[in-house]
């Protein structure tokens, strides 16, 4: 396999940039959570991957081949994704393939053909660029990093990685109950996913400073008029309150 040219350049690229030259063609690849950093579609029947190492490849199968390769490979089957996402209430996720930190998440709905499943384990960070109207992701592995600008919505793709990392907090939970169970507590204490917790307090902060200036404001808004502010009103005070600062 001959070294990928992104080893000279390895900190910025598009999806169309890495499809570019010439990418070693393959029929088989044996995809684990730990070797590859993204894949998308190609051409027809052909899914262009990117390896955690830089090297690039194109396999000669379809990237639903691909995927049902993967989840076999890995026995990452539908019991362990399909019944915690139906206890996030939602009626037609888009599904991650999720086990314990591992993750591979769609940038998009998965029917649009510039979707790219990526791993979210190695990415550093993420952030939507107004300029490129994409979401800029960072990875870094002991053997590569490269930032790779991918086609995507905002909103969408932060839903749908962070429905990812909830599923994965559910996987560790359970994990570290039956570790609880087996007598190894010392085991249990890195057993989290630290974005879905950081993000969930964060929230809980928010709502509860929220409350406080709710609980201050009607309590001036009654002494002053004999009655207790309107909901509507309340919200708009809340609002202008932690609206975000503006130049």
């Amino acid at each position: 396999m001959t070294d990928s040219p992104f080893y000279e350049t390895p900190t910025f690229a598009t999806i169309e940039q890495l499809k570019t030259g010439k990418i070693e063609q393959v029929d088989h690849y044996q995809l684990t959570w730990n070797n590859f950093l993204l894949l998308t579609k190609y051409q027809n029947n052909q899914t262009f991957v990117l390896l955690n190492n830089g090297f690039r490849l194109v396999i000669n199968r379809s990237i639903k081949q691909v995927l049902r390769d993967f989840s076999h490979t890995n026995h990452c089957y539908a019991r362990c994704n399909i019944p915690y996402y139906e206890m996030l209430g939602e009626r037609n996720p888009i599904k991650s393939y999720v086990a314990g930190r591992n993750r591979l998440v769609p940038s998009m709905g998965t029917n649009n053909a510039e979707v790219v499943y990526y791993m979210a384990k190695p990415m550093k960070m993420h952030y939507y660029s107004e300029q490129q109207q994409g979401m800029m992701l960072m990875f870094e592995t002991s053997k590569f990093a490269i930032n790779v600008m991918v086609p995507a919505y905002a909103n969408k793709f932060q839903k749908i990685l962070a429905q990812a990392d909830e599923i994965s907090h559910m996987h560790l939970l359970e994990l570290r109950e039956k570790l609880l169970r087996y007598g190894m507590e010392e085991e249990c204490n890195c057993l989290v996913n630290e974005y879905f917790l950081h993000s969930e307090l964060t929230k809980k902060a928010y709502e509860i400073k929220r409350h406080v200036y709710g609980y201050v404001l009607n309590t001036l808004y009654e002494s002053l008029y004999g009655e207790r502010m309107g909901d509507q009103e309340m919200r708009r005070l809340l609002d202008i309150l932690f609206d975000t600062w503006k130049r």
